[in-house]
């Protein structure tokens, strides 16, 4: 076999197997407003995805989430209805000042696999931050509180300086 054959029958069988799951890709997002009052502590958590904390106005805490979603071989979710029940119900958790957004506990660990979720959020600078994320990028900023941010794969981290 010729180098030249063994390419072509590279690409061509790469190209079966990733093909189904582009096709199957999709993507959505969600936002939600939380009110609080005083000093929060925020803990965010992605398997996989960026992470971005910023300060801004007191009183509330702004979430986005952008949703992706492939569906697999062995899922038995598409990946639209992923993203669907995603979007209606993210993960975030709030009790008074304590707020948790992402690490996804719940009763269908099925529906977070093969999905990636960003988060951009925006809190009250008295904020003590724990954020996490197995696969992207962290940029956290502009926080008076304590920072703690750890990495549970190789990826960059961002820390911005207190201001």
């Amino acid at each position: 076999m010729t180098v030249a054959a063994f390419r072509l029958q590279l690409v061509a069988a790469v190209t079966l197997v990733l093909v189904p799951f582009a096709l199957g890709a999709e993507e959505g997002a969600f936002d939600r407003t939380l009110s609080v009052t005083g000093p929060i502590q925020l803990d965010v958590r992605t398997g996989s995805g960026s992470i971005e904390v910023t300060a801004g106005a007191s009183g509330s805490v702004e979430v986005h989430g952008v949703v992706r979603a492939r569906s697999g071989f062995f899922s038995g979710t598409d990946a639209a209805e992923k993203v669907r029940r995603i979007e209606e119900n993210p993960p975030i958790e709030q009790e008074g000042n304590v707020i948790r957004v992402g690490g996804q506990a719940t009763d269908d660990d099925s529906l977070y696999e093969g999905v990636s979720i960003s988060y951009r959020i925006v809190v009250p600078a008295e904020t003590a931050l724990v954020s996490k994320s197995g696969s992207g990028s962290q940029t956290l900023g502009d926080l008076a509180g304590p920072v703690e941010a750890a990495v549970e794969q190789e990826e960059q981290v961002e820390q911005e300086e207190a201001r």
